[in-house]
């Protein structure tokens, strides 16, 4: 891990570690780019994340809750960037062929409304 020597003025100077100084530059940059966010925690899909690409990065599983959005058309990609599996709704709103939980770290997933309060949930999921 790298370090940062920073000066400040009338005090001694304070050493911050360089990597989470970094990754929370990022953090604060990626979550206010149009169309791009990022998520450590569970989430509640709202209509700011229609055509969005959401990652989740955990070491430990989260949910994305899929509320009745009453949104024709709704869209998004979910990405598993940690090693968490992310469980994606519930069996009542979303329907997928192999299951509701990404398949491992770096799988992504698309969830497409399909009726007003029914999503598809395909790509690499898992049971």
């Amino acid at each position: 891990s790298s370090s940062v020597e920073i000066s400040c003025r009338g005090t001694s100077n304070v050493t911050t570690d360089f990597d989470d100084f970094i990754n929370n530059v990022r953090t604060k940059i990626v979550n206010k780019t149009a169309g791009f966010r990022y998520y450590t925690t569970d989430l509640t899909l709202g209509r700011e994340h229609h055509n969005c690409r959401i990652h989740i990065d955990s070491a430990t599983a989260k949910v994305v809750t899929v509320p009745d959005l009453k949104l024709f058309g709704f869209d998004c990609e979910i990405i598993q960037s940690g090693v968490g599996q992310v469980t994606v709704g519930t069996a009542t709103n979303v329907k997928s062929f192999a299951g509701l939980k990404t398949a491992g770290q770096y799988a992504t997933a698309r969830l497409a409304g399909s009726k007003r309060t029914e999503y598809i949930l395909s790509g690499q999921t898992a049971v």
